[in-house]
């Protein structure tokens, strides 16, 4: 969890994000917004990808137009991830006539005083469903300057799963290691997916960063049966 409200000096906060910004911020951290900043619903007034512009995040509509309600953690997710987007997942293809297509459009980058420093957690493929047609997810812990936090992010390399290309999937604080709240994070996640979703276990890492293959294994382990790859039955008692 983060700092209560009255612990905030806006003023300080405005520095660094601007006031829709922090209105995303507190409302997806799940904090009452000061009074000062904006009283609106931000989903309902969310834009389309064709309309986001160089600037401060805003919330965009889904690439599927279902998956809408995944928009203020999208905007939070994008916040803390602008500075990296080249390094996230990336599906393409190539037609027989030189024409590329993308599976994560660019997005124009976030303005802001301050320059995030997300920290690089691991990429898991969830399958190969083809020759050149893998699933990856990709997991980063970003501090956020202003609330004591970390925010942990999962992307993928395409709309597809969730319509947006990257989410926010929890937060810790920042008196936590890192290891240690991304693991809550990330397991709660993972158990959503198969809970909700019948989803099987991952098939392995493409990529480690600060979460090696053991320590990634052993947190998979909460979640799926080693022998099936099935969810275990008492996933409805972990709180996500």
């Amino acid at each position: 969890m983060c700092q209560k409200r009255d612990d905030f000096r806006l003023e300080e906060l405005r520095t660094l994000y601007d006031d829709m910004e922090l209105a995303i911020l507190f409302d997806w951290l799940e904090l009452p917004r000061p009074e000062a900043l904006p009283d609106q619903d931000l989903v309902a007034d969310g834009i389309d990808l064709e309309d986001c512009e160089e600037g401060p995040v805003r919330l965009i509509r889904s690439a599927d137009g279902y998956n809408d309600d995944n928009a203020l953690s999208n905007a939070v997710a994008r916040l803390v991830l602008s500075g990296i987007q080249r390094r996230l997942p990336q599906w393409a293809l190539v037609g027989a006539d030189g024409s590329v297509v993308l599976g994560r459009q660019p997005m124009p980058r976030r303005k802001s005083n301050i320059g995030l420093l997300p920290r690089f957690l691991c990429m898991i493929n969830w399958a190969d469903s083809g020759p050149g047609f893998s699933w990856p997810e990709s997991y980063h812990a970003t501090y956020l300057p202003g609330f004591d936090c970390y925010v942990v992010t999962a992307s993928q390399d395409s709309p597809e799963m969730h319509g947006y290309t990257e989410e926010a999937i929890g937060h810790f604080r920042a008196d936590c290691a890192v290891e240690e709240g991304s693991h809550r994070v990330i397991v709660d996640w993972w158990c959503w997916q198969a809970r909700e979703c019948s989803q099987h276990r991952w098939a392995y890492l493409f990529e480690t960063g600060e979460i090696d293959d053991e320590t990634a294994s052993a947190w998979a382990a909460e979640v799926w049966d080693e022998d099936t790859d099935e969810p275990l039955g008492d996933l409805n008692q972990r709180s996500t």
